[in-house]
């Protein structure tokens, strides 16, 4: 046998030093005859070593030893299978019982019966007294695609006659359905969340192995409210503003050849007004702070004593249009919501006062996620700069041109007197 495929699998078969009585075959490796035998006087063994080597580049070999028993008694004619060697296939996942392939061996007379036996791979394998070998158990190509095995048979002669045969039975594939780690997913948002908020990530896995185990996530029914990244399975927000009470998914997770499956996710979104958002800034890269959102919600909730949920990261430069900060002069804006043990908002003033109060201990919970030399500042707005600033701008943007106006107006008016 060769587990490889193509030319590599490809077997010449020869001995490693001649015989003038026995040839082998070089492609099927049956051993036959060369002679009559009738030089043979006495009884003799003969002791040969059996090449295989394979097409591959290098090309691969192993050797067996074949001892063969020459007679020069005359005696009862012996039993022999019809073929020296077979060859089989069963479906992956069929039954108990199911039939692989049948062998035959002739004992020369019908006064003698035969009895067959399995010498290997009892656990998975059965033969019967007609010769026909079932399955004991459903195989699966994945854990094992090929089984080879010898099959004797026996005669009722006294003494009885011996044969063997080489079986080889292939485990062929079929495609099998997706399954979920788990039977179902639930997650709680708020209703201030983003657009591309994760809210939970669902997980299947296929049984089959290469392309056909590639699966692709999908909502079975649109929802204006979420969505699921094709390749991960990252369901995430739309938009769920103004939303409130528990939302049903049905994630489809399915494989090239269209098997599926569905799982549910149940969706809690709890209505939260912008009042109920805490902000402070970090003096880290919005990337590196993004991407240590969990461990920052569990080191905050850890200093508080409250369940903290981040619903927004931003980078302060994303307000004023510039380019990504660098390291030394970054700064993110974290906006999060905190529960109690009851999973009620806590008030964002209530928050902010623990996060005075704890503050030395907010330092070090986030310096274990971020490093030492990180900075936080509790801001004064939902995730922006302090907006006096903008609204004094806008305001003298809007007066000035007014105040223009009037004093043209006024020497229009002088003018004419």
């Amino acid at each position: 046998m060769d587990k490889d495929t193509g030319n590599n699998a490809l077997i010449a078969y020869s001995f490693s030093a001649g015989s003038s009585l026995l040839s082998l075959h070089n492609e099927t490796g049956e051993i036959t005859l060369t002679s009559d035998l009738s030089n043979i006087a006495e009884d003799t063994l003969l002791k040969l070593t059996a090449l295989a080597r394979d097409h591959g580049q290098p090309p691969r070999s192993s050797t067996a030893t074949v001892l063969v028993s020459l007679f020069t008694t005359s005696f009862t004619p012996g039993m022999d299978f019809s073929s020296s060697a077979y060859n089989f296939s069963v479906a992956e996942n069929e039954p108990e019982s199911t039939l692989v392939g049948t062998v035959k061996a002739s004992t020369g007379s019908s006064l003698f019966q035969v009895t067959y036996t399995l010498r290997s791979h009892r656990d998975l394998f059965i033969v019967d007294k007609q010769g026909r070998i079932s399955t004991s158990q459903a195989l699966d190509k994945e854990t094992q695609e090929w089984y080879t095995m010898e099959v004797e048979a026996v005669d009722s002669r006294t003494p009885p006659n011996t044969a063997v045969a080489m079986v080889t039975v292939r485990v062929e594939d079929v495609n099998e359905a997706p399954e979920f780690s788990h039977t179902s997913y639930s997650a709680v948002i708020f209703s201030i969340a983003p657009y591309k908020h994760p809210v939970v990530r669902v997980k299947a896995t296929d049984p089959d192995s290469g392309e056909n185990g590639q699966l692709e996530y999908s909502l079975e029914e649109p929802s204006s409210l979420f969505d699921v990244e094709r390749s991960s399975g990252q369901v995430y927000v739309l938009s769920v503003e103004g939303q409130e009470g528990q939302v049903s998914l049905h994630v489809k997770a399915t494989d090239p050849l269209g098997l599926s499956a569905t799982i549910e996710v149940e969706v809690m979104i709890q209505d939260s007004a912008s009042s109920d958002a805490v902000v402070i800034s970090l003096n880290q890269p919005v990337n590196i702070v993004d991407r240590e959102i969990l461990e920052m919600e569990r080191s905050l909730g850890q200093a508080l004593g409250l369940t903290v949920k981040v619903s927004s990261v931003r980078s302060a430069n994303s307000f004023g249009g510039g380019v990504r900060s660098s390291r030394d002069s970054a700064k993110t804006y974290v906006t999060f919501i905190a529960m109690d043990a009851s999973n009620t908002v806590v008030p964002s003033e209530e928050v902010e006062r623990k996060l005075e109060s704890e503050s030395e201990a907010v330092q070090v919970q986030l310096e274990k996620v971020f490093g030492e030399g990180l900075e936080y500042t509790v801001e004064k707005g939902p995730g922006t700069p302090d907006s006096t600033d903008q609204t004094i701008a806008i305001v003298l943007g809007v007066l000035l041109p007014l105040a223009i106006v009037g004093l043209v107006v006024m020497a229009v008016v002088t003018s004419v007197k």
